[in-house]
């Protein structure tokens, strides 16, 4: 069978040349996936092992006292951020504010070291009787919700 039959142009040749800057483009694009590559496995390879844990040698006991905990505001820090003044009792959002300052201080466990369990730290001595604040909020919204409903001037005469 002859190559017309195939509708093959006669011009065809197997071995035609390639133009030397297609050449060069392929050989530029080739280049640039291979350093993609080796750089996103370096990336990944520093960053895996900036992430693995340390090994930390524990020492004997210390016979160093404690260091107090203190406060440092903000101006202290360098930080410009302003140090707040005390809220007064008398203020309306004491007792939130107090209640929020109770339920936090109750739930932290200061034995447990934060920098190896953190969730412990934060965590570690919440009351089993004592609700999260969000079921706090919710039970609350609820309560003032289901009021608003049986309040009769709310609800709609038909």
């Amino acid at each position: 069978m002859a190559a017309e039959e195939y509708g093959l142009d006669q011009g065809y040749s197997a071995k035609t040349k390639r133009n030397p800057i297609e050449l060069l483009v392929v050989a530029v694009l080739a280049i640039a996936v291979i350093a993609t590559l080796i750089l996103a496995i370096v990336v990944l390879v520093k960053v895996n092992d900036a992430s693995s844990p340390t090994t930390v040698v524990a020492s004997g006991p210390s016979t160093t006292s404690p260091v107090p905990a203190t406060t440092t505001s903000g101006q202290q820090l360098g930080m410009n951020i302003p140090t707040l003044p005390p809220i007064a009792s008398n203020d309306p959002k004491y007792d939130g504010y107090s209640t929020a300052v109770n339920q936090l201080t109750s739930t932290i466990n200061i034995a447990a070291d934060p920098c190896n369990d953190f969730w412990n730290y934060v965590c570690g001595s919440y009351p089993s009787t004592l609700s999260s604040s969000f079921a706090v909020a919710d039970n609350n919204n609820y309560a003032i919700q289901a009021n608003q409903i049986m309040n009769q001037k709310y609800q709609q005469q038909n």
